[in-house]
């Protein structure tokens, strides 16, 4: 598998008005968080609809900015304002490659540059608009998807570098739910590709786990969770049909914690992150 990515260049003098804006969006406490977590879990049916706000309140010479200076340096095929509009239409808040990712190399690829973002916000919306575009048909990942009716879900290794992320196809059995649980990362990037799963979300309060949300997500949803969202567990709704899921995990880690039971916050373990198989092949 191709792993390598073009090189985001380094240079970012002169782009004072894009890193303003960024650092402006980054201030945004924890509880904003929870709000930007509805907008990262849109369908890439619902996403266009998104982008407007941004054109709605940039000033012009940053929306100029963007033209050249969004991806750092990258030129653009932009050639007027309503061509920048339809831009950030098309692609919600981030960049400007609208492109669908049709082959698991183009996806990892697009990843890997995500990435090498230096500010945490930047990666997080460039990889998880990366994730909105990618496109695979069954072919591409169906020798990853190996299940496991024993097992609640299989941890099956797609892609990682070994220091900045790993890509993972979880195989979802019939009904089955995963622990609650964190991520000591920068977080976990979800994208649904068959069937559906819910997400719980939850907060140590009194002693307890207590449930704050609920979301269900369908093939082609997109999603977004780390501990300043909150802690979650996904499971299978269905009791018939499997479900498949791809996850990002930036940077890769050895273990999480995880509450076996909700009633009591003071019952941890530290699950190690095994693989039922890697490129393909079962461990």
């Amino acid at each position: 598998m191709h792993f390598s990515g073009a090189r985001v260049p380094h240079d970012v003098s002169g782009r004072a008005s894009l890193f303003l804006l960024v650092w402006g969006v980054q201030a945004l406490s924890c509880a904003a968080f929870s709000r930007c977590r509805a907008q990262m879990a849109l369908s890439p049916q619902e996403a266009p609809n998104r982008g407007g706000a941004l054109r709605a309140h940039a000033p012009a010479v940053v929306a100029n900015r963007l033209q050249t200076d969004l991806r750092w340096g990258f030129p653009l095929p932009i050639t007027s304002d309503d061509n920048l509009c339809a831009s950030l239409d098309s692609c919600e808040f981030g960049g400007f490659g609208t492109k669908d990712l049709v082959t698991m190399d183009e996806l990892v690829a697009e990843l890997t540059q995500a990435l090498r973002y230096e500010m945490p916000l930047m990666r997080q919306m460039e990889a998880k608009r990366a994730m909105m575009r990618a496109q695979l048909p069954t072919s591409e990942y169906e020798r990853f998807a190996l299940f496991d009716k024993e097992q609640a879900y299989t941890r099956n290794l797609v892609a990682t570098d070994n220091e900045t992320f790993v890509l993972l196809l979880l195989c979802w059995s019939p009904g089955q739910t995963s622990k609650i649980h964190d991520h000591p990362c920068e977080g976990c990037w979800m994208r649904v590709m068959e069937g559906r799963v819910d997400e719980k979300l939850y907060l140590k309060k009194s002693g307890k786990m207590v449930q704050t949300g609920f979301s269900r997500y369908s093939s082609g949803d997109v999603a977004f969770v780390d501990d300043c969202v909150g802690f979650h567990s996904i499971g299978n709704p269905s009791d018939t049909a499997g479900a498949m899921t791809l996850h990002l995990y930036s940077p890769p880690f050895e273990h999480c914690r995880a509450w076996p039971d909700k009633n009591d916050a003071r019952n941890v373990c530290h699950p190690a992150m095994t693989f039922h198989s890697a490129f393909g092949k079962l461990c």
